[in-house]
């Protein structure tokens, strides 16, 4: 008896021991991960490419990062039919509007316990609580994190503005800086004989997007888009009345009058900025990433500035960009999520977060990046700044509602439509009616299958936390 029990202990240990060298053995495996880039440009594989390799040289050298990139225009849609086919990448490059349909289709997964566990909250700015807080309240779990805090503004030329007016730029907020104002300004710097253009007019993908920050602004009711909210049956998107048809002619007569080049019906994100980096335009409305453009061209510091988004008719300032562009996701189809975080979370260690937002200027969200005198007072970010921890900023959780759909008729369906407008081909009057019937249409339908969602309807602005409760509003540059 004595010896079958030893037996049987020699066996129990030899087998703990294989299950330990097996443990072992698959610790040790050697993995490759692979990370999807849906805004792709040569800096940003650089920097992607180069950190991927300190990680597996720092971090993990049995884990290996592939780079793989795939053009914004085209993204949605791809990451779709990878999602479809079950062949997404373990980590990606996400837009916040994507949350809804990606977290209802189970593609990417729940990072709560990561981010309870890890602690990587108390290593950011204050504000990110406030993010993570809204996407629990939204969608029950949290999704995505960012890679840096954006916000929109008004980039001028700052010379073209003093020889014009003979004043500085800045004094365009203590004259009162509204919505009318910029419309004028667009007009004042408009000198076809000089080649000057007021404004790089989004005509091309993004359009509508711009149309709408204007108009919830200017409305008599700054920031409601929606009426009868109580009652799904008669849900119905406003921009559709007697004064949205007013206002869409006011904002699209800046292209009518000619304070645009004739092809900037056509212009998306790179033609808008090419042409005001390159002297045709003397303002452009769009976030902070355009930075990084002017900095690499021919512009000099004392030629353009950065003037808050114009208010609205009560003051506050409205916006459909404060937050995060892109964020970052894991998938739900890798094997691989506890390492894909570890990789997640080392694009947050050290400067990797400050050398990554000085390349997409942004601001970082990595408290000891903040320290970085690039995103302080005196550095290019600076009227971003004064705009971030203003007490009078309120954002768009989402300009159309909450429904998936929406994307699809924003920047594709949408685009076009307005374009007819802009070429005269179509009125404004039918152009806000073809929008309120799709808009209200998609979000009813999501409605249905979501009534637990329908109180989102009402919250879609909400006041905007500071930046870093450690900072002060700023005064602008």
């Amino acid at each position: 008896m004595k010896k079958l029990v030893s037996l049987v202990l020699a066996v129990a240990l030899i087998m703990t021991a294989m299950a330990m060298v097996s443990v072992a053995g698959a610790s040790g495996e050697k993995i490759t991960l692979t990370f999807l880039d849906i805004s792709p440009r040569e800096a940003r594989a650089t920097y992607y490419n180069d950190v991927f390799a300190r990680y597996t040289a720092e971090k993990n050298p049995n884990v290996t990062i592939e780079y793989e990139e795939v053009p914004w225009d085209d993204a949605h849609t791809k990451v779709v039919t990878m999602a479809a086919t079950n062949d997404l990448p373990d980590l990606l490059n996400c837009s916040p509007g994507w949350i809804t349909e990606f977290k209802d289709s189970d593609w990417i997964a729940s990072l709560d316990d990561y981010v309870a566990d890890s602690g990587i909250t108390d290593t950011f700015v204050g504000s990110m609580k406030t993010i993570f807080d809204k996407q629990v309240e939204d969608y029950g779990h949290i999704y995505i994190i960012p890679d840096g805090l954006t916000t929109s503004c008004i980039y001028v030329r700052a010379d073209w503005i003093k020889e014009t007016l003979g004043i500085e730029y800045t004094e365009l907020i203590d004259e009162g800086w509204t919505w009318e104002r910029y419309l004028q300004l667009c007009h004042e710097l408009t000198d076809p004989e000089k080649g000057r253009y007021g404004i790089s007019f989004r005509g091309g993908m993004g359009s509508v997007d711009r149309i709408t920050e204007y108009m919830m602004a200017m409305r008599s009711e700054p920031g409601v888009m929606w009426a009868n909210t109580d009652n799904m049956d008669e849900l119905d998107y406003l921009y559709n009345t007697e004064e949205d048809v007013t206002l869409l002619n006011e904002y699209l007569s800046l292209y009518w009058d000619g304070c645009a080049p004739t092809d900037a019906v056509n212009w998306a994100f790179v033609e808008m900025v090419d042409n005001f980096c390159g002297g045709l335009t003397g303002t452009l409305f769009n976030d902070m990433e355009v930075v990084a453009s002017i900095l690499a061209s021919d512009l000099t510091e004392d030629q353009w500035g950065v003037l808050p988004v114009p208010s609205a008719m009560d003051g506050r300032i409205f916006m459909g960009v404060n937050g995060n562009t892109y964020s970052y996701a894991i998938s739900n189809q890798t094997e691989y999520k506890d390492e894909a975080w570890d990789v997640l979370s080392y694009l947050y260690e050290g400067t990797n977060n400050a050398d990554y937002c000085k390349i997409m200027t942004l601001f970082p969200l990595s408290l000891s990046a903040t320290e970085d005198p690039f995103f302080g007072e005196d550095g290019p970010m600076a009227g971003f700044l004064y705009e971030i921890n203003s007490p009078d900023l309120w954002k768009a959780e989402s300009t159309y509602g909450p429904s998936p759909e929406v994307t699809q008729i924003d920047l594709y369906d949408g685009t076009a439509e307005l374009q007819k407008v802009l070429l005269k081909q179509e009125s404004v009057e039918d152009f806000l009616a073809w929008y309120d019937d799709h808009i209200t249409e998609a979000t009813k339908t999501y409605f249905e299958e979501n009534p637990e969602q329908l109180e989102r309807v009402d919250q879609i602005f909400g006041k905007v936390e500071p930046y870093a409760t450690s900072r002060d509003a700023v005064s602008i540059k």
